[in-house]
């Protein structure tokens, strides 16, 4: 049977991540703008945890954390926003790329002996990051890739008023650059969301000389439809990894010539980014 601190142990980690939130930073984020990159890696970060601000790493505290991202766009944001919230972090990341890692080994021995937090940023943690952080770490951060309804929190807080409602179809196969493009000073949120659709639409396939309507712009498909459209968003949640791949589904188009199943496959490649 586990001992209260051996059941306690992760929850004591996360509120050490809670106790060290900076009111002077919230205060300062809400008077002076924040950066369009800066400020999705925010909202990000803001929902690793449900009901937890995970705002920055801990101060004093040691750790070895481990911050998986959905990209490896998304490395250098998350590395710079931690270490901007606590500059005594040691910070390994996935861009590394090393074969040999014995000498960072070293290095993440000698920082937590002198009671510094290590934290390894990568897209997949178990080939970008040293075994060694790997069988250290006391904590694992999922950073999940901005949602719809995280994009209208972003594009309302950058342009002060209520963004459109966006679809995971909006956003389809757009990385952190393509989105935070998308926000620009002086702008409206419907501007805001036409530049997303672009970018979406330029990110498809083929898109120089493909006129396949995207999935959203077709009609008249029925339950055909219905299911690319359940089909796209598992293929986000792959992307996300909330899905594994052999949970995908698999389907045969069926029909007379003429009645469009060319069109709606190309329509889910294209709107997919397949």
């Amino acid at each position: 049977m586990s001992t209260p601190d051996e059941t306690s142990a992760d929850d004591v980690a996360l509120d050490l991540l809670q106790d060290l939130v900076s009111e002077t930073v919230e205060e300062q984020s809400i008077r002076t703008p924040i950066p369009p990159l800066d400020l999705i890696v925010d909202l990000s970060w803001r929902a690793v945890g449900r009901n937890r601000d995970f705002r920055t790493l801990p101060r004093g505290a040691t750790m070895a954390v481990i911050v998986q991202v959905p990209s490896d766009s998304w490395i250098d944001p998350v590395h710079a926003f931690v270490h901007e919230n606590d500059p005594g972090v040691m910070i390994v990341d996935g861009k590394t790329n090393k074969k040999d890692w014995r000498a960072v080994g070293a290095l993440i021995v000698d920082a937590l002996d002198r009671g510094k937090t290590v934290c390894g940023i990568a897209s997949d943690p178990d080939s970008q990051l040293p075994p060694l952080l790997r069988a250290a770490a006391d904590l694992v951060l999922t950073v999940p890739a901005p949602t719809p309804e995280l994009m209208r929190k972003a594009i309302r807080r950058h342009t002060g008023r209520s963004a459109p409602a966006l679809t995971a179809l909006d956003i389809g196969g757009l990385d952190l650059m393509d989105l935070a493009a998308a926000l620009r000073p002086g702008t409206t949120p419907k501007a805001c969301v036409k530049r997303i659709w672009a970018a979406s639409a330029t990110r498809s396939v083929s898109t120089s000389h493909d006129a396949t309507p995207l999935l959203r712009d077709l009609s008249g498909y029925g339950e055909a439809r219905d299911w690319c459209l359940a089909t796209l968003a598992d293929i986000e949640a792959v992307r996300d990894g909330t899905l594994s791949p052999g949970e995908l589904e698999s389907a045969i188009f069926y029909g007379p010539p003429g009645t469009g199943k060319t069109t709606l496959a190309r329509s889910l490649a294209k709107t997919s980014r397949l």
